[in-house]
């Protein structure tokens, strides 16, 4: 998935600990910044695409933008 990331101080740790709150595992990450925006992409993989689908509802209820990327 990609969620839009808020150039700000902590922003990928609310992220993270958001979702380690429910237990989903990060298999691996990037982010891409452009300087003359104020977001970042943050593109996640997970293990499962159950867990996917799981990360993408708890992050847009905590008002992440997210997108699903397609395979």
């Amino acid at each position: 998935i990609s969620i839009e990331i808020p150039d700000k101080a902590g922003a990928l740790a609310e992220i993270t600990v958001l979702l380690a709150k429910y237990n989903l595992s990060i298999k691996n990450m990037n982010i891409v910044h452009n300087r003359e925006a104020e977001f970042g992409a943050l593109t996640v993989e997970f293990y499962s695409r159950e867990d996917m689908l799981k990360a993408v509802e708890v992050l847009q209820q905590d008002a992440f933008t997210t997108y699903l990327k397609k395979n």
